[in-house]
């Protein structure tokens, strides 16, 4: 399956009349699209009026970012439950400590012990049976080495996850191709944001999920900033460049 990252219910509109089969949510594209960076700032309960929003107007199966859960079995089974009723498919969580800092940023970041983290993973399946938990490792972005990350995949399995992430924020993939290919009846997901050009490489049939997790709001930059230069340089030419009025109302009123 491929998830492609939306930030608002607009982009999940534009993503679902695409036919992207699965959406994802993640708290670096609702920061940036907030104009914060994603360093926990924004409460979360501010992020569950867009997801209802969101909801709204797509029925493609979403899974959200819930970031750590606040490192905490009773915030993150809390988000969980008020994401649930929203009508979100699957979560997130990561094993990081609170605060929580986007990988994507320089600077370390301690990670939770293994039996914390499967602590929280465990009350929301026991909790939320029907809701699907992705077990978000970061390891191989700080530094632990490929034994301990694996016996951290296989306590996450036995928590109860449906998938494990591998996050990989540069384009070395070594630590991840081994990890993926000598736990072969493990579910995995990716997020190849740093290694685009390798996936190619990463064949391996118990990658069940690839997320896309910043791509639509990142080209929404270079697309507005060339739609900015146009209007100013010769705005009477800009309509032929992009899309038009009706093309845009389509996508939300039927006529």
């Amino acid at each position: 399956m491929t998830a492609y990252g939306i930030y608002d219910p607009f982009s999940a509109i534009v993503a679902q009349s695409f036919q992207a089969r699965c959406l994802w949510l993640s708290s670096f594209c609702y920061s940036l699209a907030q104009g914060l960076p994603d360093m926990g700032l924004l409460p979360f309960i501010s992020e569950i009026g867009v997801i209802s929003r969101i909801r709204a107007v797509s029925k493609v199966p979403l899974i959200v970012d819930i970031d750590n859960g606040f490192g905490s079995k009773k915030h993150a089974l809390a988000i969980s439950e008020r994401l649930v009723a929203c009508g979100v498919d699957a979560v997130c969580i990561e094993d990081k400590h609170s605060p929580k800092i986007s990988s994507l940023y320089k600077g370390g970041q301690s990670l939770l012990e293994t039996d914390q983290f499967c602590g929280i993973i465990r009350e929301i399946k026991r909790s939320l049976p029907s809701l699907k938990v992705l077990a978000r490792l970061e390891g191989i972005i700080y530094g632990q080495d490929v034994d301990e990350i694996d016996e951290r995949i296989k306590k996450c399995m036995e928590a109860g996850a449906d998938c494990v992430v591998l996050h990989n924020v540069t384009d070395n993939i070594d630590k991840l191709r081994s990890l993926i290919s000598q736990n072969a009846q493990v579910p995995f997901g990716i997020i190849p944001t740093k290694y685009m050009q390798k996936l190619n490489q990463l064949s391996n049939e118990n990658i069940v999920l690839v997320i896309y997790a910043n791509q639509l709001i990142r080209s929404c930059y270079d697309s507005m900033g060339k739609t900015v230069n146009h209007l100013c340089r010769d705005p009477s030419s800009v309509d032929s460049e992009i899309p038009s009025i009706e093309t845009m109302k389509a996508l939300v009123v039927r006529e």
